[in-house]
């Protein structure tokens, strides 16, 4: 998942930058849950383990890192700073990619972007 956030084009649209980025979580995600489901597994298990891969801390801080260097180029178009665009972007990623959750549908990436993107920007009225 980390090669694949490193290799978003920050020339890009943010809203496309952000499709790429909520397919990259989403397809982990999917393929997470499908796997404890298919072990019986409901629930994640009942620890604090967190997986460091290098000196410059945790795997899913580096994750959390990529996605705010993701939408920083576009911080003055938003009414929230990156980090809370990402703190929303991974919660709707994460409710919209569970089955049980959503009914047995899953959100599309670009439908979890366009909510996030459409209430999370500023709005500039005229006159």
């Amino acid at each position: 998942m980390l090669a694949t956030l490193d290799g978003i084009d920050l020339d890009q649209p943010l809203r496309d930058r952000l499709v790429g980025a909520v397919t990259a979580i989403q397809e982990r995600l999917v393929d997470v849950f499908d796997l404890m489901a298919a072990v019986g597994m409901i629930e994640p298990p009942d620890h604090h383990h967190h997986e460091h891969h290098g000196s410059d801390g945790s795997w899913q801080r580096q994750v959390l890192d990529r996605l705010i260097e993701i939408v920083e180029p576009d911080a003055e178009t938003l009414r929230v700073s990156p980090s809370e665009l990402v703190r929303l972007l991974r919660l709707l990623t994460f409710s919209g990619s569970h089955r049980q959750i959503g009914d047995g549908e899953l959100l599309g990436p670009e439908l979890i972007v366009d909510a996030l993107l459409d209430g999370t920007r500023r709005v500039h009225r005229c006159c």
